[in-house]
């Protein structure tokens, strides 16, 4: 049976000195460190559970991480939707 393909969101951070995520239990990025939001081997507080979560993420000023990508601090680098 094929794996579920459930996308990819991919995070990278950009701000020099890097990040430490406080609404994320503490997730620390370096500089140009890059994640993919549905990485299954993520920490839960960090992890999404879908696609459309890790886009809430990023665009909803309400996060943590939307707020740094507004900033300049974060950029998202790549972003396919699930084939379902």
């Amino acid at each position: 049976m094929p794996e579920r393909d459930i996308g990819v969101y991919r995070i990278k951070c950009v701000k020099v000195g890097g990040v430490t995520l406080a609404n994320y239990g503490q997730y620390g990025f370096i500089q140009d460190e890059e994640i993919d939001l549905l990485d299954p081997t993520l920490p839960a507080t960090i992890k999404c559970v879908d696609w459309n979560t890790a886009d809430n993420m990023c665009r909803d000023v309400g996060f943590e991480i939307a707020q740094r990508v507004i900033a300049g601090e974060f950029v998202v680098v790549e972003k396919r939707t699930p084939n379902l």
